[in-house]
């Protein structure tokens, strides 16, 4: 009898939807009409698709973030199709989440008067009463953040590390210019 271990193989995030971070403008347009998703429009900065299928997940939006043409974030909102559905759609998220990329941290925050467990969730979500955070952050080149906003849209985030800090130093030196 040979001993053996068993263990799970943590995904490391570099990128999503196959789409490695530092990838420019160009190359996701390719890599998504590859998938068969055409971008809508939208401001400078970042390219939209709607209606994607991600996992087992519809949805709504996948929105991919450049700076100097190079992703640095990507953004997949999912609408759950019923508002008491959403803790649930958002749990299920980080269940698939963990067995790609182990297990993340989560958080839930609430608010007086809400309390876990109450049966308010919804509605304490809604009056910004109660957040609802995974994290993944311990893998070297990227973290991914998965939540449920205010409006009971479900996010997942995913963002490079060194990059962001990028973005963050533009958007300070901006910030300081208009004082």
């Amino acid at each position: 009898m040979f001993p053996f271990a068993v263990y799970s193989q943590e995904t490391a995030i570099n990128g999503m939807m196959g789409i490695p971070f530092g990838i420019d403008k160009a190359s996701v347009i390719s890599k998504m009409k590859s998938k068969g998703y055409t971008n809508k429009p939208t401001k400078q900065g970042y390219l939209t698709f709607e209606n994607v299928k991600f996992g087992a997940f519809d949805a709504f939006s996948v929105n991919f973030y450049f700076t100097s043409d190079k992703l640095y974030q990507g953004l997949v909102l999912i609408i759950p199709e019923l508002e008491a559905k959403t803790v649930e759609i958002y749990e299920e998220v980080v269940t698939e989440l963990s067995k790609k990329y182990g297990p993340g941290n989560s958080f839930k925050n609430f608010k007086s008067p809400y309390e876990e467990g109450d049966g308010f969730d919804i509605q304490a979500i809604k009056l910004g009463k109660a957040d609802f955070n995974t994290f993944w952050t311990k893998h070297a080149q990227g973290t991914i953040n998965a939540y449920v906003s205010e409006t009971l849209l479900v996010g997942i985030k995913y963002q490079d590390k060194e990059l962001i800090k990028e973005v963050i130093k533009a958007q300070s030196t901006k910030n300081i210019q208009d004082y």
